[in-house]
């Protein structure tokens, strides 16, 4: 399968004509004319003690398309994680369906290619399992010196994978999310995790994807606060950009510090919006309040109906984002290339 293209380009475009930037440093697409009492905002992310270093700008925008040669059952629907591999410097996706794929991206002529190298179905499911114990891959991370982590929505382990695919192994929850995962399962919330990395200095890190009204600030109880647990036993908490927030993934930069993925729906705008925010531990207050300020996404910020799910980066700041189409294709699988340039 090697050398099959599977990526068609989508020139980058705007998803409406005017952008509107809040103090946060983050642009928010909002419809014209709308009166500003109206538009709907994110909530407050720095209180001037922390700036992000860098902003995002959006090179390419390719849509996912099954080759010829790909059979149905492997095709890349319902992607959502995403690790890069950089011994191979290939780009991994996980799926919904328990499927695992490789693409090897180059550019030509300033178009974004792709070209599948790998796609396989995942053996990592009990003997029998159907419905809701089959492995659901939500979170994927690659662990030097040469492994993937990947975690289903709300499995009870993180699985070990070779470079292929293969699983090799396990790894614990840390301590905190594996009793959150099982009192969610418990109460029928279904509350799991869809952000996992490995940190050079605290090991596992997982996020729920939902957050938890357990603010560390008085001034602001009722707020809405996602948390990041390590199995070093560090946690950290920051707000989320909204009520109806989700944390897609987390990737650790090489400085320690974390590139963040949220998706959040915002008070009378069922739209989707797709927020990169950077939290450095070492930032962080007492207890364990971090400020987690956005990243301004030029040209444009990804605002719609897109489902964006996955996120990797390389050590020198390429970065890619993955939507998950849906079961039946009814929305493209688009992937994003972005840079991460200095302010």
């Amino acid at each position: 399968m090697r050398g099959l293209p599977v990526l068609t380009l989508l020139p980058v475009r705007r998803v409406l004509p005017v952008l509107r930037c809040a103090a946060a440093v983050l642009c928010v697409a909002q419809a014209p004319g709308a009166p500003a009492q109206d538009r709907p905002a994110l909530a407050p992310a720095t209180d001037g003690r922390a700036e992000a270093p860098w902003r995002a700008v959006i090179d390419h925008v390719i849509e996912l398309a099954p080759s010829a040669a790909t059979v149905s059952a492997l095709a890349p629907r319902e992607l959502s994680a995403l690790a890069w591999d950089p011994q191979a410097r290939e780009l991994v996706a996980a799926s919904d369906r328990g499927r695992l794929f490789r693409y090897r991206l180059t550019v030509k002529d300033g178009r974004l290619q792709a070209d599948v190298v790998l796609a396989r179905r995942l053996a990592i499911d009990p003997p029998g399992a159907q419905g809701t114990e089959r492995l659901n891959p939500e979170a994927l991370a690659w662990r030097a010196p040469g492994e993937l982590l990947l975690a289903g929505e709300h499995g009870d382990r993180v699985w070990r994978l070779a470079p292929d695919g293969q699983a090799s192994g396990e790894l614990a929850w840390p301590a905190a999310v594996r009793d959150a995962l099982s009192a969610s399962l418990a109460d029928g919330t279904r509350h799991g995790v869809e952000a996992i990395t490995w940190h050079a200095r605290h090991g596992l890190l997982a996020g729920l994807q939902r957050p938890h009204r357990a603010a560390p600030v008085a001034s602001r109880p009722d707020a809405p606060w996602h948390w990041i647990h390590a199995t070093s036993g560090a946690r950290w908490g920051f707000e989320a950009a909204g009520p109806k927030s989700q944390l897609k993934a987390i990737e650790a930069r090489p400085d320690g510090s974390l590139l963040l993925l949220e998706r959040v729906r915002l008070p009378g705008d069922e739209r989707l919006h797709t927020v990169l925010r950077w939290l450095d531990p070492a930032t962080c207050g007492e207890p364990v309040r971090c400020v987690a300020p956005h990243l301004r996404v030029l040209p444009e910020q990804i605002v719609g109906a897109d489902n964006v799910e996955g996120l990797a980066c390389t050590v020198d700041g390429t970065c890619w984002l993955v939507s998950d189409g849906g079961a039946g294709g009814e929305q493209p699988t688009r992937l994003w290339q972005v840079r991460l340039l200095p302010r």
